[in-house]
């Protein structure tokens, strides 16, 4: 039985194709072991599940959120303060370094600007995308 830390869910574009949507999710980390792995499944409009992705991790995840409206783009936050931009069908990554502090994640449309929230506050910064990550 899977107890998750961090969830994140969107509703599938083609709901028609017989998927209802995608879910992602991480397990909380335990001492002295290797960070667990972010899950991405996909859901079908039955209920029935499959895992599409496990994504390996730099360090324990605190937040998940998909990219709006791209279903292969996912977005994490970890304790270190790394956000992590994934692209899951090209297996490439963008990352930059926040604080430690931050909570939750959240990235724009165009995938240049992402906001987080720390102690009382929130911030704004530029997340540097690889060339090749599709938009």
């Amino acid at each position: 039985t899977a107890s998750p830390v961090c969830m994140a869910i969107q509703q599938s574009p083609r709901p028609s194709s017989g998927g209802a949507g995608r879910l992602a999710m991480v397990e909380a980390a335990v001492e002295g072991s290797p960070p667990p792995p972010i899950e991405v499944w996909d859901i079908g409009v039955d209920g029935t599940g499959r895992m599409m992705y496990r994504l390996n991790v730099p360090s324990p995840c605190r937040s998940l959120c998909f990219c709006y409206g791209i279903e292969k783009q996912i977005l994490s936050g970890h304790t270190d303060g790394l956000s992590v931009l994934y692209d899951l069908p090209k297996g490439t990554t963008s990352q930059c370094h926040g604080s430690p502090e931050s909570g939750c994640l959240s990235i724009s449309t165009d995938h240049k600007l992402v906001v987080s929230t720390e102690s009382e506050c929130f911030r704004i910064f530029r997340l540097k995308t690889s060339p090749d990550m599709d938009q």
